[in-house]
């Protein structure tokens, strides 16, 4: 990989890793052909209520395995698939 890529890596896993040490519960949302001005209005909304982080699909579980493996934790992860 190069260097600016894995910089970018570093920077997302230690910002979704800060954000399981800071709050006790998270919600794991996973968004397809959603358009950018419905992603603003959401980040919008949520402001100030809950902690957003937009990463990929497989770097969240990649991080939280790596979390829950190193803080000796049990995750409970339930995947839902709904259509809308």
């Amino acid at each position: 990989m190069y260097p600016l890529l894995l910089n970018m890596y570093d920077c997302m896993t230690d910002s979704m890793q800060q954000l399981l040490v800071e709050y006790p519960k998270c919600f794991i949302v996973s968004a397809d052909n959603v358009g950018s001005k419905q992603m603003q209005r959401i980040r919008i909304a949520l402001r100030g209520c809950a902690g957003i982080c937009l990463n990929g699909f497989m770097l969240v579980f990649i991080v939280l395995y790596q979390f829950s493996s190193v803080n000796n934790i049990n995750l409970y992860i339930k995947v839902l698939s709904v259509d809308v």
